[in-house]
């Protein structure tokens, strides 16, 4: 899993956002919606990272927010 993260860490940078967005878009990205995709991308990790160190009860409900600020990464 470790391997994954690292290679979704690549879209915490806004830069790499920008890249990939022209890349499969054609256009230009505006820095507002950069820097949501890739704030999406930080808190979904960070959701990850408190699920791994939270109680039983609690760490679905982390993970499930996990799951869904990563989907609304998408680009």
């Amino acid at each position: 899993m470790k391997d994954a993260w690292a290679i979704l860490a690549l879209y915490r940078e806004q830069d790499m956002v920008r890249r990939m967005y022209e890349e499969r878009h054609g256009g230009a990205l505006n820095s507002t919606t950069g820097h949501s995709i890739a704030s999406h991308f930080a808190q979904g990790r960070e959701y990850f990272r408190s699920a791994a160190n939270a109680a039983i009860l609690v760490r679905p409900l982390l993970l499930h927010y996990g799951v869904v600020a990563l989907s609304r990464a998408s680009f």
